[in-house]
């Protein structure tokens, strides 16, 4: 991995065969009115961008706006992005946590056996010697009045048509972002994100339901259980009130033959899905992470994680602590011992492999704490820090990314 980083920017970039990955964080080095910081990050990335042989494509940008106001006029100018009307735009409302008026998470491919064409507003594909990728994102809830769980489900279906469209299908998701404005809800009951693993857990039944033969004497069979299924890595985290409902995913086509996926869940944690009733009812589904283990290496979709060991919360007052935690559990979750008890033993990774994070803190007032610890484990990681509610009142910071390994330490026996 190579990787640059200054006080506002900074990338890493990876191979996977003939094809070069690039992450991107930046804010703008102008404070100031929105137009200026929005269009200082805009013309950052562009010149980032255009630096690079072979010429890099921009697949997805993630935006994170302080304000509500400023989601459309982003969504214009990131959605008009010079020379690359391919790139797919995400505006959540999480401010940035330096106090910038927006920040931008992208990422970007280049090579000769790579294309990247964008096949509807809310989809981009990225073909790469024979793999598929297929992006979703972009997609806001339309029913804003309507309880959370009902939208959550029309994001569902709509997800789902893109993916149809695509010639996937639920089955091929492996990373899933949610962002839930008010996500604890009144008092801090959590009630709404209950009701978003409502819609998940729902959602995911009814994607396991075998189908109705005409005619079949004893009808369907069963489907198998729900802890069988590959949850695909998954964040589901506050955003701003003010905000509305957003979901974007990442599928994967094309694998057969060519590698293989993996569910990893947490040595040091119950599976989310496992929860017990009185910490979630029902249990959020996503797995810890999922690992794509390619001839060329190794790459990992690391939920957002937070400080609990076991399914509780540790260190409930304290954000250094937590964070120390929480980076703890990460390395656990990527360590060789963990692979190896999945049935792949030979692999690992570890800190120093993460390509991409965002750090999400609860109250700006623990930001410096947990900049500090993350400054000094993730050194040389790209990422952004953004404000944001969790989904339990006692977390006060949750972290999610992207590793990546070279094949020397990819290959499973």
């Amino acid at each position: 991995m190579e990787a640059r980083r200054d006080s506002n920017l900074a990338w890493s970039a990876f191979a996977i065969g003939s094809t070069l990955y690039t992450a991107f964080s930046i804010t703008p080095a102008v404070r100031g009115e929105s137009s200026a910081e929005v269009f200082d990050t805009v013309h950052r990335l562009a010149g980032e961008l255009a630096r690079w042989h072979p010429p890099l494509q921009l697949v997805t940008q993630t935006v994170f706006v302080r304000e509500a106001a400023d989601r459309e006029f982003c969504e214009a100018v990131f959605g008009a992005f010079p020379r690359h009307p391919q790139a797919l735009t995400h505006v959540v409302l999480q401010p940035p946590a330096d106090g910038a008026r927006v920040a931008v998470e992208a990422w970007a491919v280049g090579g000769p056996q790579v294309r990247v064409q964008r096949e509807s507003p809310w989809r981009v594909e990225v073909r790469q010697e024979g793999l598929r990728w297929i992006h979703v994102a972009g997609l806001y809830a339309r029913l804003p009045g309507a309880p959370l769980m009902a939208q959550a489900q029309e994001l569902f279906d709509r997800c789902g048509w893109q993916l149809r469209e695509a010639g996937a299908n639920w089955r091929s998701v492996v990373r899933m972002w949610w962002q839930v404005p008010d996500i604890l809800g009144p008092n801090g009951s959590g009630r709404r994100y209950a009701e978003l693993n409502r819609a998940r857990e729902e959602a995911f039944r009814q994607i396991l339901r075998p189908p109705v033969v005409d005619g079949a004497a004893d009808g369907p069979a069963a489907p198998p259980p729900l802890s069988e299924f590959l949850y695909p890595a998954s964040t589901g985290i506050g955003a701003e009130p003010g905000g509305t409902l957003a979901l974007a995913s990442v599928a994967l086509t094309g694998l057969s033959g060519k590698g293989a996926l993996l569910g990893l869940e947490n040595p040091l944690q119950m599976p989310a899905y496992c929860y017990p009733p009185h910490l979630a009812a029902p249990p959020p589904m996503f797995s810890r992470a999922v690992a794509l283990r390619l001839p060329e290496g190794l790459w990992i979709w690391i939920s957002g994680t937070a400080s609990i060991v076991g399914a509780e919360v540790e260190h409930p007052d304290d954000p250094t602590a937590q964070t120390e935690q929480t980076l703890d559990n990460i390395a656990a979750l990527l360590s060789g011992e963990n692979f190896a008890r999945h049935g792949w033993p030979g692999v690992e990774a570890g800190l120093e492999d993460l390509v991409s994070a965002r750090v999400y803190v609860k109250r700006p007032q623990d930001v410096p704490a947990c900049r500090a610890v993350c400054e000094r484990r993730l050194a040389k990681c790209p990422k952004l820090y953004l404000i944001a509610d969790i989904c339990r009142p006692a977390l006060r910071v949750e972290i999610e990314g992207v590793a990546f390994v070279g094949p020397h330490r990819a290959r499973a026996g």
